[in-house]
């Protein structure tokens, strides 16, 4: 996770770094939640020969991280935004490693709406993990980028 403002009000980087000390976790459930959603719509549809569905199979769960990143702090921007999680002038009940805690639930959850209400964004993830590094993978990842923009609204940024 890359510690920076995303939008105006956006400066509390105690809560940042917290965030940023969960990063990985946070790749793994971009990562997992997306597969597992893609595996099961392929078998619920009988879809045998979807060279995605076979490439996430052979691909396993190796990934460069990179390659998620701008989606992840996207998503932790949003997650901040939506809370009003801005620099506080008071003391607040949560300790930030808590909160970190709970950016990790909230995107869990998200995950899921997206398999309900945006298999586009499902699917794009999956395309990222297959076709990393390349052409193919960095179109996907501003698509997804295009696609969160579009349903996510951050203010200022």
């Amino acid at each position: 996770m890359i510690v920076s403002s995303r939008f105006d009000g956006d400066d509390w980087d105690e809560l940042m770094w917290a965030m940023h000390d969960v990063y990985h976790e946070g790749i793994r459930i971009l990562m997992r939640d997306n597969e597992s959603a893609f595996n099961s719509a392929a078998i619920l549809m009988q879809a045998q020969d979807d060279p995605i569905k076979d490439s996430l199979n052979a691909h396993g769960c190796r990934v460069d991280h990179r390659s998620l990143q701008n989606a992840h702090d996207y998503l932790a921007a949003v997650w901040r935004y939506r809370n009003r999680f801005f620099q506080p002038d008071l003391l607040i009940e949560d300790s930030v490693e808590q909160m970190a805690q709970n950016w990790l639930a909230w995107l869990q959850q998200e995950m899921q709406i997206w398999q309900r209400h945006f298999p586009q964004l499902v699917r794009l993830v999956c395309l990222i993990i297959v076709q990393q590094n390349v052409k193919s993978g960095y179109e996907a990842e501003q698509a997804l980028q295009r696609e969160m923009e579009r349903i996510y609204r951050l203010g200022d940024a």
